[in-house]
């Protein structure tokens, strides 16, 4: 289960291209899709299930954002999950993993591409 201050660090929300998107805490919803987060389209809204642990949450939360770009940018292969025998064929779990730990990794190059200069 997620601490409470791990889940208060989580944004409630975030633009992504031209659109704004929510973010909240729903156990019920993941719950019913045995998912740890869920990405709904169409009211630019990402749900987090705060069952999880604390280490997993940010790799949950990056991987929803994903989702929500492919979304917002028409990037099908960020869209629903493909799936044989039980197991996700995509490469989105492996993408939000990669990028998170190169966004731990190296500070000084997400200062740069966050700078406007």
């Amino acid at each position: 289960m997620a601490s409470k201050a791990a889940l208060q660090r989580i944004p409630t929300k975030t633009k992504i291209g031209p659109y704004n998107w929510k973010i909240q805490e729903d156990t019920q919803m993941a719950y019913e899709f045995g998912f740890w987060g869920f990405t709904i389209n169409k009211s630019k809204t990402i749900k987090i299930d705060d069952r999880q642990s604390d280490t997993e949450l940010p790799q949950t939360f990056l991987h929803e954002i994903l989702h929500a770009i492919g979304a917002s940018y028409e990037i099908l292969s960020f869209g629903a999950h493909t799936v044989e025998e039980g197991k996700p064929t995509d490469d989105l779990d492996r993408i939000a993993s990669a990028l998170l730990m190169w966004i731990r990794d190296n500070p000084e190059a997400v200062k740069y591409l966050q700078s406007s200069d």
